[in-house]
């Protein structure tokens, strides 16, 4: 199990101090950082309560975070970016997840290689907006073949998440 912890408003350092009380495994990013959660449900229980816990300790720092517990890192840090609160999703659920998430979302996802250069993706959510596609779930249901041909290596990047 993976927790995405979130702030918009919060640093990368500020956010792995959080994450040092819970776990050694993680990686702090920008806005957010991703933790192994696995074995916390021996201390804390279930993964709403770890998620519970995650956010009480951010709060003691004065940080205002969205919390996201799965079993995937990907699925995690979409939700945390994209829903407010503690958000536990039940494994094998993560595309049922997700689906419904606002296109403009994968800007905040992650980084894509474009190139000789990092772009998060501002492109090619215009063109999937462009497009007509609204959600993660719309993206997901294109052929990632027929993607990869339009937008290459990253339309299959984006269609894996």
């Amino acid at each position: 199990m993976y927790a995405c912890v979130y702030s918009a408003g919060a640093t990368a350092p500020a956010l792995a101090a959080v994450a040092q009380e819970f776990s050694p495994r993680f990686e702090a990013r920008d806005a957010r950082v991703v933790l192994d959660v696995r074995g916390l449900d021996r201390l804390f229980g279930a993964p709403k309560a770890v998620g519970d816990e995650i956010r009480r300790e951010a709060a003691d720092r004065g940080l205002r975070v969205h919390v996201a517990v799965a079993a995937t890192q990907t699925a995690a840090i979409v939700m945390a970016i994209s829903r407010p609160g503690v958000v536990v999703i039940e494994p094998g659920e993560e595309a049922a997840a997700i689906a419904s998430v606002p296109i403009d979302y994968l800007v905040r996802v992650g980084d894509v290689q474009r190139g000789d250069r990092r772009d998060r993706g501002a492109d090619d959510v215009a063109a999937f907006t462009h497009w007509g596609l609204r959600t993660f779930g719309d993206l997901a249901a294109l052929p990632a073949d027929e993607l990869a041909a339009r937008l290459g290596k990253p339309g299959l990047v984006w269609h894996a998440i």
